[in-house]
């Protein structure tokens, strides 16, 4: 169990590495990492708003097999056929239980969702040809960031619009 709590802290940390490295790129402001913690699972800090926001991360695979895959626990080289439908399901499946995680949890500031798709099968170009079919926050989340690669190797950080238009 205690392995498991460092490698979830550690790919954690990695995504809120790469979420903030992006935020950084695109925008004035500048954020940083006060802390990480279990809920959420990292404060930032807008330095020059001198305001703490949380960033709760989840990890987004199609099916069990591709998770393990990624993370080393599985040598099985075919998943099975990963559909975009399937991914998008469960995509909507976190949002929606992350939502219910987070209903009675009274903070003192902003908490952002940050989905980190790990499916080398689809990115970015999927997710947003397919936004009127993704879940939005009732309200728990001030924003919802998805966190994507598109066929490259380059992280792409993408916010998800508040309602479908």
């Amino acid at each position: 169990m205690y392995e498991h709590n460092l490698e979830k802290r550690r790919v954690e940390r990695e995504a809120i590495k790469l979420f903030i490295n992006l935020v950084n790129a695109r925008s004035e402001g500048q954020i940083r990492l006060l802390y990480q913690r279990e809920r959420p699972d990292a404060v930032l800090e807008n330095t020059p708003k001198r305001s703490k926001f949380g960033v709760e991360i989840t990890h987004l695979f199609y099916n069990e097999c591709e998770a393990k895959q990624m993370f080393g626990r599985s040598n099985q080289e075919d998943c099975g056929p990963g559909s975009f439908p399937i991914l998008l399901n469960e995509l909507n499946s976190r949002i929606v239980r992350k939502e219910a995680a987070f209903a009675q949890v009274q903070l003192g500031y902003p908490i952002s969702l940050l989905i980190r798709n790990a499916s080398p099968l689809y990115g970015l170009t999927q997710f947003i040809a397919n936004v009127d079919q993704i879940a939005r926050s009732r309200h728990i989340f001030q924003d919802i960031w998805l966190l994507t690669r598109d066929g490259e190797l380059e992280w792409h950080l993408y916010r998800l619009p508040d309602e479908i238009k």
